[in-house]
């Protein structure tokens, strides 16, 4: 690949400015947020644009316009969208069982977790607010600022392993969560396996929203269930986990397959590392991860006080 790649410096600073920044608009938004699930969809969307969308435009646009051209913008086919989107409801199901199996380990180490989570959508009207502001938006904005700018950037310098690895471990513990760290460490994998293998940045977004979608749309039809329903169905736990399985790797690796035995065009292509990273880089980087690393901290030391 033969177009210039964005400076290491601003994709890593712009990383750390999302790092500390997040924990500031957190305590920003316990103080003055704003009444009613309208307001909290509306300040999400907010959060999304001015965290992640807006570094990476800065940065792709605005200071390093001839970097825009490293992001991975080939063509989708649909039979891949299709594919890709339908692949999120299995994965879902297969991650909430991880999620609760880690949960469980957490606890039996002795640590307190919050495990709630945001308020499901109470109507329909709700549901549709939620998934623009938590499942479009979302994968737009972070997908472009993790899976392009910070990808790009990484990739001459780390390898295209390297840069996947890195940005999806960026992308895990951007979220804040110790109950979802493994979940979206593996998202973060699978994002940027779906971006290398189809060259395609549409890839990964078009998954990461209907990843969330999935989600929300779950949560909103299991509210309207009773529980002793749904404990009917957990006799076929193990033959339903089995068929998530089977479903979700056909789905993902078919059309990733095909694309490999194209070749040409669609064939998936990987970098070598470059040279290694200059003393402030590395710098950098240390700082990126501590900040990003600290709410984990600070979430196991309270985990353990009594």
């Amino acid at each position: 690949m033969d177009a210039p790649f964005p400076p290491l410096r601003a994709a890593l600073g712009s990383l750390l400015a999302v790092a500390l920044l997040r924990p500031l608009l957190s305590l920003l938004y316990a103080r003055f947020a704003p009444a009613g699930m309208a307001g909290y969809y509306a300040a999400c969307t907010l959060q999304e644009i001015a965290l992640f969308a807006l570094p990476a435009y800065l940065v792709l646009d605005v200071f390093h316009p001839h970097a825009r051209a490293s992001v991975r913008r080939g063509p989708l086919r649909l039979r891949e969208a299709v594919s890709f989107f339908l692949a999120a409801a299995p994965g879902v199901l297969l991650l909430a069982v991880l999620t609760g199996l880690w949960l469980l380990l957490l606890q039996a180490l002795g640590l307190r977790v919050d495990s709630a989570g945001a308020a499901a959508p109470a109507n329909g009207a709700e549901l549709a607010a939620a998934l623009l502001a938590m499942a479009v938006v979302p994968a737009l904005c972070e997908e472009w600022f993790f899976r392009g700018m910070l990808f790009a950037a990484l990739e001459p310098r780390c390898g295209t392993r390297g840069a996947l690895l890195l940005s999806a471990l960026a992308f895990a513990l951007m979220h804040g969560s110790l109950i979802s760290l493994p979940v979206h460490l593996l998202l973060g994998l699978l994002l940027g396996a779906l971006l290398t293998g189809t060259r395609s940045i549409a890839a990964p977004a078009l998954y990461h929203s209907a990843h969330n979608a999935v989600t929300l749309v779950s949560g909103f039809l299991i509210a309207r269930v009773a529980p002793d329903e749904i404990m009917q169905w957990a006799a076929l736990a193990p033959a339903l986990l089995a068929a998530a399985l089977l479903l979700f790797a056909l789905l993902m690796a078919l059309p990733l397959r095909a694309r490999e035995r194209a070749g040409g065009a669609y064939a998936p292509y990987r970098l070598p590392a470059g040279r290694p990273l200059a003393r402030d880089e590395r710098a950098l980087l240390a700082a990126c991860a501590l900040a990003l690393a600290w709410p984990y901290v600070q979430s196991l030391l309270g985990g353990m006080l009594p």
